[in-house]
């Protein structure tokens, strides 16, 4: 009788293993899981920031190899996500842009004073006055066209600013 009980405790020990290295091979399942999860995640980070700045799927697909069907469809998924993607973007464009037409106000502003102080300072015998008056009108034009009108908000943008800040 010793005999069928030895294998028997054989069989539950080969059970044991088995059950063991089942659990194992689901931890390494697991594990492979999340790393392809963050894999992808980082995919559609990729994805969302590429399509923010106006690229093709054809051109996305080429760049972090993922089929064209495939970002179609994270595109219906991601919408939302994209949308704000594209307002930050065109946030940072339109402040480059202000900063460029504020330097290009301060470099027509400091030429017209420059031109200024060396008319008021000649006698206008050595330059035609002509030519002096033609670059002074000039760079005046030029400042006036570069001019923003300047005005509070109204009290129902301050509330939909505060709305979105909210």
């Amino acid at each position: 009788m010793k005999v069928p009980c030895q294998q028997s405790a054989h069989k539950r020990k080969g059970g044991l293993q088995t059950l063991e290295g089942r659990q194992r091979d689901t931890v390494e399942f697991e594990v492979l899981d999340l790393e392809q999860e963050r894999g992808k995640v980082e995919l559609k980070e990729d994805f969302i920031r590429l399509r923010a700045k106006g690229l093709s799927y054809a051109k996305i697909a080429e760049k972090i190899g993922v089929a064209k069907s495939t970002l179609a469809n994270w595109n219906a998924d991601l919408e939302v996500e994209i949308a704000s993607a594209k307002a930050m973007e065109m946030e940072v464009l339109q402040e480059e842009f202000f900063l460029l037409k504020e330097k290009r106000i301060r470099l027509l502003g400091e030429q017209l004073r420059r031109l200024q102080d060396e008319l008021s300072g000649r006698d206008l015998s050595e330059v035609p006055t002509e030519k002096l008056l033609d670059l002074q009108l000039r760079y005046y034009t030029s400042l006036k066209e570069e001019f923003v009108e300047v005005r509070p908000l109204s009290q129902a943008e301050q509330a939909r600013l505060k709305a979105l800040k909210a």
